[in-house]
C-alpha cells in the first residue's frame, strides 16, 4: 500500500502487509516521489493486481505501475466524481485525463448508481464497473425527538466541499431555534468557519469539536443530523 503524504518517508510491515510512503515537503513532491517509488516496486516483485483509490493523484501513480509493469489497473469512484461535474479547479483541469484513463481501466469500482450511469454515458461499458454501496455498522437505536430539535450534530472534514460555510448560514437564519449545532471534525477551514459564525453573530450556538475518535455520544444526543456536503459517494 502506498500513501501519497507530506511528511518524512515511512515503511511498515505488519503480517505480511507493507505499508509505505515516499513523503515529501508538499503534495506535488509527494506526488513525484510516489511515483518514483512505484516505479521502484514493479522492478523489484511481482504483482497481480494495481488497484487505486481515485481518478485523480492515486490514478497517476497508478497508471504509471501499469505502465512499467502492464497488470490489470482497477479504478475506485469513492465520491461519484464520474456521476457530478468538477468541484475544484484541479478538477476540471484532470477531467480529461479521468475519462482517458476511466477508458483504460480494467475495472471501475463506484459507491452508487448515480456515478454508475456517468461511466456509462460516456461510453464505459457496464460489465466492467462493479457497484459497491458504503456500508457501515452503525446501528441507531429508536427514540422520542424533541420538538423543536434543540441539538443538531454534523460530522465531517472542514473543507471546502462539505459545505459547513453553508450550514452555518442557514443557522444564522433560525435564531428561532433556540438550540446548538455541533460539529465534529477537523481541516484547512476551520478558522474561517470559526469566524464565520462569529461574524453571523452565531458563535454561542455553534461547537466546534474538532477532530473525534469516537462519535456514539454525538449520535445519541442530537435530535437531528445536518449533511451540508456538496457532493458524497450518494
Amino acid at each position: 500500500i502506498v500513501i501519497m503524504a507530506s511528511g518524512a518517508a515511512a515503511s511498515i510491515q505488519v503480517d505480511g502487509i507493507c505499508v509505505q510512503t515516499a513523503g515529501g515537503a508538499y503534495k506535488p513532491q509527494a506526488l513525484w516521489r510516489a511515483i518514483k517509488l512505484v516505479r521502484k516496486l514493479v522492478h523489484t516483485k511481482t504483482y497481480d493486481l494495481i488497484s487505486v483509490q481515485d481518478s485523480l493523484w492515486s490514478g497517476i501513480v497508478g497508471y504509471t505501475a501499469k505502465r512499467a509493469h502492464d497488470a490489470p489497473l482497477y479504478l475506485q469512484d469513492h465520491s461519484s466524481f464520474y456521476g457530478r461535474a468538477p468541484f475544484t479547479g484541479v478538477e476540471r483541469i484532470l477531467r480529461p485525463w479521468t475519462w482517458w484513463l476511466a477508458r483504460r481501466a480494467t475495472r471501475i469500482r463506484v459507491v452508487s448508481i448515480h456515478s454508475k450511469n456517468g461511466l456509462i454515458a460516456r461510453g464505459i461499458p457496464a460489465d466492467r464497473i462493479d457497484l459497491i454501496p458504503v456500508a457501515s455498522t452503525l446501528q441507531f437505536k429508536e427514540h422520542l425527538y424533541r420538538s423543536p430539535a434543540r441539538t443538531l450534530f454534523s460530522a465531517g472534514r472542514l473543507e471546502p466541499e462539505k459545505g459547513y460555510d453553508t450550514c452555518l448560514r442557514a443557522w444564522a437564519l433560525l435564531p428561532q431555534l433556540d438550540g446548538q449545532l455541533v460539529i465534529a471534525g477537523d481541516g484547512s477551514k476551520r478558522a474561517s468557519l470559526e469566524a464565520l459564525a462569529q461574524q453571523l453573530g452565531i458563535a454561542a450556538r455553534v461547537r466546534f469539536l474538532g477532530y473525534q475518535s469516537d462519535l456514539e455520544p454525538y449520535w445519541q444526543a442530537a435530535d437531528l443530523y445536518i449533511q451540508p456536503s456538496f457532493f458524497e459517494g450518494w
